[in-house]
This record gives C-alpha cells, structure tokens and sequence, in this order.
C-alpha cells in the first residue's frame, strides 16, 4: 500500500507543453520557460464549473511550479526511456489515436452535412430501372440504354411523371415513381446526397447506385417537419384481395371512424381491429418517425393533422386502410452547436451507410494537409505487375515500373512499387480476396491504408488536441514514476525512520472520542434496512446474514473516531447501537454501524493505530525536502507585469 498526495491529483491533469519562442513568459525555473498561455490553459482545466473550490493564480502558481519540478526531476533522471514508460505510453498512443481518427475532421463535416439537410424536406420522384445482384453485360448494357432513352425524354419536354409511369417496374414502385416528401437518413446516403445536391424543379442526370440506375426529380422543398408520432388502426388487405373485397375493408374503417367520432377510445379499438401485429398492443402507437420512412400517401395524412389528438378519416394505401391519431410532433432541433443534437447525429452515422463516406472525407482532408502526390508512372504496366502479383506469377521484368519506383508521396515520405506490393501479400495472406477487384480499386485501397498509417504515426503534428493528450498522460506516467522512487517507496521500506518520525510527533496522533464498530455499505437503503433488522434479531451472525443478502455488501472493522461513524447527525452512542441507515453519495449507496464498545475520553494512538496518517505525514515531508532542493537547483523566477495581467486584483508572489 502507498498514499499519494492529493496534489498527485491535480497533477496529473497539467499539460506539459512546450510554450512557442513568440509567446510570452510567465515564469521561469532555472533554464526553463512556461508561457502565460501553458499556464493559463493548465489553471481553467482544473478551476472550470465543476470544481470543487476555485484557487487564485498565485495560489495555482504553487501548485504549477511544484509540478513543473517534479516533472523536471523525472526528466533529468531520464525516467522517460525507461521500457515501461514506453510501452505504456505506446499503447496509451495507439488507443487514443484510433479514437481521433474515427472521430476526425471526417465525421464531424457529416455531422454539419447531416444537420443541414436535417433542416428541409424534399419531395422527391423518381425513375429507376433495377440490376439484379450480378448482372451480366446483356442485362447491364439493356439497363444503361433504358435511362438514357428515360433521361432523353425528360430532355424533351416529356412530364416527370409520365416517364417514370413508363419506365419504372410496377411491381417495384406502386406510387410510380412518388416517393413523397424524405428527410436525412431515410434514403442510402448516395441517394440522399443525389437529391439534396439537385435543386427544387430539376431533376439530376442518370445515376447507376447499387441497385440499378436512378433518376431523381426535387419536386418541392419545405422547411422540415420533424419527427411524429402517431398511433395507427390498420385494417390491412390480404393477399390477392379483390376489389370487392376492399370495398368490405373500406366499411369496416368507416365503422370504426365513426366510433371513434362518437367518444369509443382509439386504444381500445385499436386492440380489438388492428392488424398491425407491432402496436395493436400499445393502443397503436408507433415509433416517432420523420418524413420519407413510411408511404407518402400515409405520411401525407400524417403530418396534416395539426393538433395533438386529432384523428384522420381512413386512409387508403397499398397495404389496407388506416385511422390515425396524432400523439406528438417533434420540431426539428435549429442549433448546429447544440451538444445533443450532435451527439444523435453521430450515433445515426455510426449506424448508417454514412461511414464509408466519413473515412473518405477523412482520407481526403489528410491528403490535403500532409502534401500527398500521386507520382507518374505507367498504369498500364503496374497494373500488369498487379495481375502477376495476385495470379503469383512471375513478375515481368521492366524498366519502369520497377521495385523501386515511387508510386506517391506523403508528408516528404515516399511509398515505392515495393511497399504496394508488400499491401497485397499482406491482403492474400489474410485471406483476403483480391481477383475480383480491378487494379484502380488496389490501388485505392494502398493510397487509403497509407494515408491512415502516415497520419496515425505523425497524429501529433496535425491534431493539437491529440498532442495535449499525449503530452498530459507522459508527464503523469512521469510523475508517478518520480514519486515512487523520491517519496512512495522510501516510506514505506524504511520502518525504522516511519517509528521515529511517530516517535518525534506522537503529539499528532490521538483518538478523539471513538467506537470499536462494524460499518455495513449496502448497494441501497432497502438491502440496508433488511440487513439492520436482521441484526437487531441476532447481531452475532453479522456475517452470515451479511452473505444471505449478496455478495455486493462490504463490511468494515475496527476503531474509528465518531465522527468517522455514518449515522444520522444527533446520534447518541452506546454500545451495543446499530445505527440508523444513512445514504451515501454519490454511488446513492447506504451506511449504518454495529456499536461494538465506546470509548469516551481521549487517548493517544499507538503506531499500529496511527500508521496510515504517519505514513501520510512521513510522505509529505519527504516531499517537501525533495521540493526544497529542487527549487533551489531551479528557482523560480516570475514575470510580474505578466502576472499582474492575469487578474489585477490577485496578490503577486
């Protein structure tokens, strides 16, 4: 066991940084500098809103300088080349950038993206003709030729809507072509950003997506709607129904419209004629929703309801007839900088097809700012070295493109024939499939990796707050390590000057008025109050009856000032007592003591009683005679007139 010192604490999140030739100086400890800004930047991380008791700077200036020796000391007995201080620090590295680079540049431009389109609704049509999932060149070619002749005739002056009745599958799209109004999120993103970037009235060239080829009108814009909620009675159409038999259906939701205009209780006609297996339960309510998830036939009568309860009359859509009833509208959140909002937007774009697009952006943005370049050289022959590579054939022999061409630069360094081969063995030797990718698509994939690893290993350089990070968790690795060796383990290996020490100030250690006493921390107050009445039953199976109700239930003893006891304020000792529970924060966990035996008066502690507050002690004045030395092999120089800057109204040391 060792006890650090509560300064350990604020320590450790000082940043150790090194303050720019231009910035001004603040103070000085021997040959070295910490700027106003260094200081500046460490006093509001540790006096910010939340804690506890704020500090005046010449007070923090202490503490600061402390630090900035301690720190100094760990260098100059160059602690940081130890092996664990560098394994250490590595993986701390390796975790932290892996966060950075996932939440980089890329993602917070799509969380900007993702709020802006949040803003509108468009109101989309379209034409699109279907690929199956590996379509052959007959198909794909017919497919091609189909919207062009498509896009041809819109060229021409024909109706939107005419030529996507003509073009589009009928069984694929019973609105033809009418998606309705759609919100960010409810279309594959290359869709979403198709239609954002086309603007109201005009429609965007032919698009091949994943499925197929797409043409995309912006009919209208409208502010965005929001989310809502609403509850559903869905009287659904069976398969094959016939239009007489719809007609029943259609009564039958007439009926129910009617109840409902009479006072009946959507609920409970929604349990007793629902068909939709989900809500029918729930009185019919269904998930919060935004424009463009459901048909936008029903989302039209959906979000035309304007007030909270209104109901709509039966709503005919492909799938039967529905009654709805308004619960809620959600109004869409205007603050771009509002912490929650952005918080959703990027749990949204965890979960969505949007990821590809954020490394992409982040790819982009490296390339921007580490000087990447593509050097020249013949694609067509590196794409045969390629082919060889992955067929494993014996590579051809050329001039140019050889091992040691440069094949791109980045950040000065460059990436050779060689290293790009190496990325493919690397990619087969995982089992990775690699024949059914072009040459352009490997290449890609070589740039992209390079990229990631060159920013992954220079992170510092291009992220100011990974570089704070990483210099904060180096100086408390370092500080730690240097108190250890000046102040932890001396104290606690030398017995002999801990017994002298408690010899010398025995005058310290006193029991003040005290108990023998087991204190019980339950997980609440309801497994305390049981575990209380228990004992009153039969104290001297505290064990047994601790274990019966958990194994989450810790148990104290020993000695302990009053004061140290949790009871409620007033409580008048005797032995024998168990006290009232107490709750306890911040876990919201319960207290409450069994009175062994009181003692009344006072009486000085003996050093087995005493130890943990002499070991403390003892801590504290090896601390303070290390500190002494190094002030006085680094003296503190201040900068007054900067000082007095900071807050006029704060004493100067």
């Amino acid at each position: 066991m060792f006890v650090k010192p509560s300064v350990y604490g604020i320590a450790l999140s000082f940043f150790l940084l090194s303050s720019p030739l231009a910035a001004q100086t603040l103070f000085s400890y021997g040959p070295n500098k910490v700027s106003k800004e260094e200081f500046l930047k460490a006093y509001h991380k540790n006096n910010n809103d939340t804690a506890q008791q704020k500090i005046s700077y010449a007070d923090y200036l202490e503490l600061y300088y402390r630090y900035k020796l301690k720190v100094r000391a760990a260098l100059d007995a160059r602690m940081d080349t130890l092996s664990s201080q560098k394994v250490e620090l590595q993986g701390f590295r390796e975790q932290l950038a892996d966060y950075y680079i996932t939440q980089d540049a890329g993602m917070q431009i799509m969380i900007d993206e993702a709020f802006e389109r949040s803003l509108k609704d468009i109101y989309l049509l379209s034409i699109f003709i279907p690929l199956s999932k590996n379509p052959d060149a007959e198909e794909t070619k017919a497919a091609e030729a189909a919207i062009r002749a498509a896009y041809q005739e819109l060229r021409q002056g024909k109706p939107f809507t005419a030529v996507a009745l003509q073009y589009n599958p009928q069984q694929a799209d019973p609105n033809e072509g009418d998606l309705g109004f759609v919100s960010a999120f409810t279309l594959p993103y290359e869709l979403e950003t198709l239609a954002y970037s086309t603007p109201p009235g005009a429609y965007c060239a032919p698009f091949r997506g994943k499925n197929g080829w797409h043409i995309l009108m912006n009919k209208e814009e409208r502010k965005a709607t929001g989310k809502l909620r609403i509850a559903q009675i869905q009287l659904a159409f069976p398969p094959g129904i016939s239009e007489e038999g719809k007609m029943l259906v259609a009564k039958r939701a007439d009926s129910i419209y009617s109840a409902l205009q009479a006072g009946a209780a959507f609920a409970q006609l929604a349990e007793q004629f629902s068909d939709d297996n989900l809500t029918y339960r729930n009185g019919g309510e269904m998930p919060a929703f935004e424009a463009g998830y459901y048909d936008p036939v029903f989302e039209a009568a959906a979000f035309d309801l304007e007030k909270d309860g209104d109901i709509s009359k039966p709503v005919k859509t492909a799938f039967g007839y529905h009654i709805l009833k308004k619960i809620q509208r959600i109004p869409v959140i205007e603050d771009k900088n509002d912490k929650q909002q952005r918080e959703a937007l990027k749990e949204r774009i965890q979960q969505s097809d949007r990821m590809q697009a954020v490394q992409q952006m982040l790819i982009k943005d490296i390339q921007s700012r580490t000087g990447y370049a593509k050097a020249p050289v013949d694609e067509n022959k590196l794409s045969i070295l390629t082919d060889s590579i992955i067929q494993q054939r014996p590579l051809p022999e050329f001039p140019d493109p050889n091992p040691q061409t440069v094949l791109l630069t980045i950040g000065g360094k460059t990436r050779t024939a060689t290293d790009f081969r190496n990325y493919l063995e690397e990619k087969r030797s995982i089992g990775e499939e690699l024949r059914d990718k072009t040459y352009a698509q490997l290449f890609d994939g070589f740039v992209e990796k390079t990229t990631i690893d060159y920013y992954r290993d220079h992170l510092e350089k291009y992220n100011q707050h990974f570089a704070d990070q990483l210099a904060e968790f180096t100086a408390g690795n370092l500080l730690f390590e240097i108190m250890q060796q000046q102040v932890w383990d001396p104290s606690l290996s030398d017995s002999a000057s801990l017994e002298k020490y408690y010899t010398d100030h025995k005058d310290n250690y006193w029991w003040e008025q005290s108990a023998d006493a087991l204190i019980f921390i339950c997980p609440d107050k309801e497994t305390a109050e049981k575990l209380r009445a228990a004992l009153q039953e039969d104290h001297t199976q505290w064990r047994a009856l601790a274990a019966s109700l958990g194994d989450n239930i810790q148990v104290d003893s020993g000695r302990f000032n009053l004061g140290q006891i949790p009871a409620p304020e007033g409580t008048h000792f005797t032995g024998g007592l168990i006290t009232t529970p107490v709750g306890q924060q911040p876990d919201n966990t319960a207290a409450f003591s069994y009175i062994i035996k009181l003692y009344s008066e006072k009486e000085p502690k003996s050093f087995a009683d005493a130890r943990g507050e002499v070991i403390v002690d003892y801590q504290n004045r090896l601390e303070e005679q290390w500190i002494e030395g190094l002030k006085k092999q680094y003296p503190l120089k201040v900068n007054k007139k900067q000082f007095k800057k900071l807050r006029k109204d704060q004493p100067i040391l």
